[in-house]
């Protein structure tokens, strides 16, 4: 749970703090019309969510009560 947790903090900062930033203007990414910034934002989206699911499991079954 401990490493699940270390990972899914990593994944959300690094989802907040976009590579290349953002374009003063507008406030839109200034990577987004490039296909590595949707890879990364894609596998951004399918860690945090499997980490955070790792999370709730393992809670879960640390707070159940043997049968």
């Amino acid at each position: 749970m401990l490493i699940a947790t270390v990972i899914a903090t990593g994944v959300f900062a690094a989802a907040i703090s976009l590579p290349g930033g953002t374009n003063g203007d507008t406030g839109k990414p200034n990577f987004l019309k490039k296909i590595s910034f949707l890879v990364f934002a894609i596998s951004d989206a399918l860690a945090f969510i499997s980490s955070s699911t790792s999370i709730l499991i393992f809670f879960s079954i640390l707070v159940s009560r043997y049968g």
